[in-house]
């Protein structure tokens, strides 16, 4: 990501307030080298840098529309077993969107299983116990929660117009 012309706007690191915020700071940066291994296709196993989005991105998602994308430095397990499927991941680095100076280190642990009963009902629960330390700010640290909680969803046709619905309900505490 690099600036064409002057820095007329705020970055939120230039002190310039007055002008609108574009918070695409100058950087270079690699979004993704990972090495990935599928010995059957019912497992799967990832490791490196890489793109993670669960669900809807409500807390976990690269935000891949920025020009820095959030990547995560990660161990990802995926498995399927007929109907039921579930991931594990480990996080020990959050790549955020703000360049290398606001990224976080992270202790953070994901898992989500879920079941599809038919294309009509899919089930799933999820976990995702996330632990920020680095930068060393309390606000970083605040963004540390343990967070569980259920997702039904699915898709129905009636005649020719589909419906999809979701609906999640969840628990938040701090971690």
């Amino acid at each position: 990501v690099r600036q064409l012309g002057p820095e007329t706007y705020d970055t939120s690191l230039n002190g310039r307030t007055t002008y609108g915020q574009v918070f695409d700071p100058e950087t270079t940066e690699l979004n993704r080298l990972q090495l990935v291994w599928s010995p059957d296709p019912a497992f799967t196993a990832t490791l490196g840098r890489q793109r993670i989005n669960l669900d809807d991105q409500r807390f976990i998602g690269g935000s891949a529309w920025r020009q820095d994308e959030q990547t995560f430095d990660a161990v990802r397990i995926d498995t399927r077993q007929g109907r039921f499927d579930a991931s594990y991941i480990y996080i020990a680095h959050v790549n955020r969107i703000f360049a290398e100076d606001q990224d976080w280190n992270s202790d953070s642990h994901v898992l989500t299983a879920g079941y599809s009963a038919s294309d009509q009902l899919r089930l799933g629960g999820f976990v995702y116990a996330l632990d920020f330390s680095s930068p060393a700010q309390a606000a970083i640290r605040n963004q540390s929660s343990l967070t569980w909680g259920a997702k039904a969803s699915g898709k129905m046709q009636a005649g020719e117009f589909r419906f999809d619905y979701a609906a999640t309900a969840a628990r938040q505490t701090d971690h």
